[in-house]
């Protein structure tokens, strides 16, 4: 039996979109092992286009500079829906999305990126006229609440996944017909972040103390200089601590990092980009970022708590998201009233607090959240999903998310977080 063609469009815009993309790849592979090729496509390749490259990089270097730019980025993005206009003054681009299809030739797209929907779904349509196929277009909304990219929206697109009811709300405000919605009963996440390294074998393998509170700060994969002014902070807080420092792709931040690291009084490891994130929140016994969708899913998993940051603006799309985890109790905001310092003592010296924490995060996980997702994409499949080898999981229903308006530790039945979010 040929196996089936899917096609994950994604891009290195930070790492959450390329991350989505892997989860689904890894999924894919584990449930319907054999029965389906999977083609990860940045959007860099499928338009070939340098204009394309630059625009990605743009953002990326706006993010390392100042993330306030980006903000103002993502407000012209919005305003002026870019991608609609600019995309007809890239015809290598278009001409070169429509070449990549022919070379795949997908039985069924899914997006995890908002700034290429439209242009895909045009060439997309073109392409069913030549192939004599119907072939699925399904987004992933990565986003969790409200205020991101309208790109995300497109009635065209077969199927658009959300996360929370939140985002189905501003999807529908941006167009979409409410039937073309599911929303997760949950976030789905990678399926090597669902299993567990006691916390003494991590370290271990890091090279780090087994027996020392440990704190790891990611920033995103392009990551920001907070992530240094964390780092300095604890370096000289005087607490008995050991800091993990993920610099993403952020090469001149991490060479700041390592400078601070060779003459702290307190162990710092310094990474740069990696795709061992999974261990090193096993590693950790609480983290520091910023209120991405991805981190707070991957941290959800683990049972991490989180310190987010609240000392500047947070990106647009990301600004519910911090209301979200404080507002459950998964985690803290650092401002300047609740500094790092002062949460993390808080943290080491609160037995009963880091547990209640615990407790809020094992509430509002949901391992088979990334099963769901793949059940509704492939729903959409002319003829649908191939047989699974193992035991069909229960039935979806993508009414209510997992993380839900509320107070987690409260556990409020399904019923009472529909009510909450009415």
């Amino acid at each position: 039996m040929q196996k089936k063609k899917i096609m994950v469009i994604y891009e290195t815009a930070g790492g959450g979109h390329y991350a989505a993309a892997k989860a689904i790849e890894s999924a894919l592979g584990s449930m319907y092992p054999g029965s389906f090729e999977v083609v990860l496509m940045p959007v860099r390749a499928a338009t070939g286009s340098q204009r394309v490259s630059h625009m990605m990089d743009m953002y990326n270097h706006l993010l390392k500079i100042k993330p306030s730019y980006s903000n103002m980025g993502m407000r012209v993005l919005n305003r002026l829906n870019v991608e609609k206009v600019v995309m007809p003054l890239m015809p290598k681009a278009a001409r070169n999305l429509a070449k990549t299809m022919d070379a795949v030739r997908p039985d069924m797209i899914i997006s995890v990126f908002a700034v290429v929907n439209h242009a895909a779904i045009e060439t997309l349509k073109q392409k069913e006229r030549e192939w004599g196929k119907k072939v699925p277009y399904v987004i992933w909304c990565t986003d969790l609440t409200k205020g991101f990219l309208r790109n995300w929206a497109n009635r065209d697109a077969d199927l658009t996944i959300a996360l929370h009811p939140q985002a189905k709300e501003q999807l529908v405000e941006y167009g979409v017909p409410e039937a073309k919605i599911r929303v997760l009963s949950g976030l789905p996440v990678n399926q090597k972040f669902l299993a567990k390294v006691p916390k003494f074998e991590a370290r271990q393998a890091f090279g780090l103390d087994p027996t020392r509170f440990t704190v790891l700060i990611s920033m995103g994969g392009v990551a920001v200089s907070a992530t240094h002014d964390f780092a300095r902070e604890l370096a000289t807080s005087g607490l008995p601590v050991q800091v993990i420092a993920v610099c993403g792709r952020n090469e001149s931040l991490r060479v700041r990092c390592e400078a601070l690291a060779a003459k702290a009084d307190i162990p710092i490891k310094v990474l740069g980009f990696t795709d061992q994130m999974h261990m090193l929140m096993d590693a950790a016994d609480i983290m520091v970022g910023k209120p991405g969708p991805g981190t707070i899913a991957e941290a959800i998993a683990k049972e991490l708590p989180m310190l987010i940051d609240a000392t500047s603006v947070p990106m647009l799309q990301e600004a519910g998201n911090l209301e979200l985890v404080v507002r459950q109790n998964l985690g803290q905001a650092i401002s300047k009233d609740q500094t790092l310092t002062a949460l993390v003592s808080r943290y080491m010296d609160n037995a009963e607090l880091y547990a209640q924490t615990q407790r809020n995060l094992r509430r509002a996980k949901n391992d088979r959240a990334i099963e769901e997702l793949i059940d509704i994409a492939l729903s959409q499949l002319p003829g649908g999903p191939p047989a699974r080898l193992q035991a069909e999981p229960g039935p979806v229903e993508g009414a209510d998310s997992g993380v839900a308006a509320g107070n987690a530790s409260e556990a409020p039945e399904p019923a009472e977080q529909a009510e909450d979010l009415a």
